[in-house]
């Protein structure tokens, strides 16, 4: 015969015989992990017990308990021939189970307001059941689904958290959708946190990053990493347009039109300084330098577009007016590593180029004494009828044209 275990109820067994007629007590050894029923519970409610329940002996006969004393084994007193059982005579070590009443059952739920001060288990290691709890809503529950290994909250059941109906909660608005809410912070802590997502990820709000930002991966179409509002992307590839060893770009697109700007917002307010560090920057466009104000270097050198160290500018040098070196209006010096081409008005009276000498004493003169201060005309009409008038003497060189 099978043994049954019966966990939802007091177990014992009977440490002694009983008689079948005049026997007002048992004695009784209540299982471990049972609980004794107390003295006033048989005083004022009383406790029914049921002797050989599988019928292994006799019929199981139904005793009420009125009293109960002593521990391990208990002594107690019993009514018998209760509902239509008779007394018979048992053997030492049936079966005694009990069902406990009102505030003392505590293995087994039978009434609302119940407290378990025990452990629970529904099935057994690879042979589950299921499980649910009913809300008040229509198709609303939590189910525990052993086939399936999962715990499931149907339609839109929420689990909320810290207190009930507040704002932390994980709910699934619809099919598809699932939401995590908190009041205020949700904080995801993890030494890696992946979002996987096959379309985007949209991030409503502001980002606050306070370490490194990593893109990387596999680029999206055209190698795309960042888009902004307005048509402004970032893309990274493998492509360099200037021919470096790394072969590899960065790359801001704007919108025909737009507009780029390093610096701050506020027009009032500009960057103490900017480095460009490359071996070649070229400027595939107007460059415009809309500064007036000459700003001085740590040496003392001044203006706007200035080279740190002596290196050159540019091969050819195009003005469209005028040209200062050093903020006066002629050039302190020329020096011509090739030809030097003009063009411009130089058919008029008075000489192009003008070489002045300054003797030891007073000062630079290229009218009067030409031979400590030579003139070099290149005109059409003579020297001497010009605004620089005078004769021709040793030292100067006239080129007529």
């Amino acid at each position: 015969m099978t043994t049954r275990v019966y966990k939802n109820f007091v177990e014992g067994t009977l440490a002694s015989s009983i008689a079948a007629v005049d026997t007002a007590s048992m004695s009784v050894t209540f299982a471990t992990n049972a609980t004794v029923p107390v003295s006033s519970d048989f005083s004022s409610k009383h406790i029914y017990f049921v002797i050989d329940p599988e019928g292994a002996e006799h019929a199981p006969e139904i005793v009420k308990g009125t009293a109960i004393s002593g521990s391990g084994p208990y002594s107690i007193a019993i009514t018998r021939s209760q509902n239509g059982t008779s007394a018979q005579v048992w053997d030492s070590g049936r079966k005694v189970v009990a069902a406990l009443i009102e505030e003392d059952i505590t293995n087994f739920a039978t009434k609302d307001g119940t407290t378990f001060t025990g452990n629970v288990t529904v099935g057994a290691n690879t042979a589950g059941h299921d499980v649910k709890f009913f809300g008040n809503s229509d198709g609303h529950y939590m189910w525990w689904d052993a086939s399936a290994d999962e715990l499931v909250f149907p339609a839109d059941t929420k689990i909320s958290f810290y207190d009930a109906a507040g704002g932390e909660k994980i709910q699934a608005a619809s099919d598809g959708h699932l939401n995590i809410d908190a009041g205020t912070t949700l904080d995801f802590t993890a030494p890696t946190i992946d979002l996987n997502a096959s379309t985007e990820v949209n991030i409503d709000g502001d980002v606050d990053l306070n370490g490194a930002l990593d893109i990387s991966g596999t680029a999206g179409t055209s190698n795309l990493q960042i888009t902004f509002a307005e048509g402004y992307e970032i893309y990274a590839d493998n492509t360099t347009t200037g021919g470096g060893s790394a072969n590899s770009r960065i790359w801001f697109e704007a919108p025909n039109g737009g507009e780029l700007v390093l610096g701050p917002r506020t027009s009032g307010h500009k960057l103490h300084n900017m480095r460009l560090r490359a071996t070649t920057i070229a400027a595939e466009g107007i460059l415009d330098i809309a500064d007036t104000t000459d700003a001085s270097d740590a040496t003392g050198n001044t203006g706007a577009l200035r080279t740190i160290g002596g290196a050159s500018i540019a091969k050819k040098l195009y003005v469209g007016t005028d040209l200062d070196v050093d903020g006066t209006a002629n050039f302190d010096g020329i020096v011509l590593a090739g030809n030097m081409s003009m063009t411009g008005d130089v058919f008029g009276a008075n000489p192009i180029v003008k070489v002045a000498y300054k003797a030891a004493s007073g000062s630079a003169d290229v009218a009067n004494d030409h031979r400590n201060n030579p003139v070099i005309y290149i005109c059409n009409t003579d020297p001497a009828s010009g605004s620089d008038s005078g004769t021709l003497t040793n030292g100067d060189i006239w080129i007529n044209l």
